[in-house]
């Protein structure tokens, strides 16, 4: 998973947020669009055991104002943001103040 401020894709692109599955195939959300940016951070240190991929939960969650889903994905995923991928409650703060701030 890839999350980049729209401009970080194409300098052109000054009014959304891309993802991408690979960092090749972008889709976007366009930043009028968002009403809220949440999340959710649960250290249990036995997800693996239940089947989950990592030990501790860090869910983001992109809120729209139209029709569409949200976008909800776990952190621990995100290929070209470092400082989201750590798995703690810190890096999902930091993910949140980055959007914020793309927005």
């Amino acid at each position: 998973m890839h999350v980049s401020n729209g401009p970080d894709v194409d300098g052109s692109l000054t009014d959304v947020i891309a993802f991408s599955s690979d960092g090749t195939n972008w889709d976007f959300i366009e930043k009028a669009s968002i009403s809220t940016v949440t999340g959710w951070f649960q250290a249990d240190g036995t997800y693996q055991d239940t089947g989950y991929k990592y030990d501790n939960k860090t869910i983001l969650r992109i809120e729209r104002k139209d029709d569409h889903a949200p976008l909800t994905f776990e952190l621990q995923d995100v290929e070209n943001q470092a400082t989201w991928t750590g798995g703690a409650e810190a890096n999902l703060q930091v993910a949140k103040v980055d959007i914020a701030g793309w927005l």
